[in-house]
């Protein structure tokens, strides 16, 4: 398999696709909500989710 540069080490997203979902996020909308919007899986979205709870505590 061809690497990606553009992928997320350990995921199977996008950074654009990331930085999508981070920027709808970022609106206070609900992780359900941005998983129907996106199509992306809501573990997908809650994951991205939690690592920005992460980055705002460092």
């Amino acid at each position: 398999m061809e690497p990606i540069p553009a992928k997320v080490p350990n995921a199977r997203i996008t950074i654009r696709a990331t930085k999508w979902i981070k920027g709808l996020l970022s609106r206070n909308m609900p992780v359900s909500a941005v998983a129907e919007i996106t199509g992306f899986h809501w573990e997908t979205v809650k994951k991205i989710h939690l690592g920005i709870i992460k980055e705002k505590r460092l």
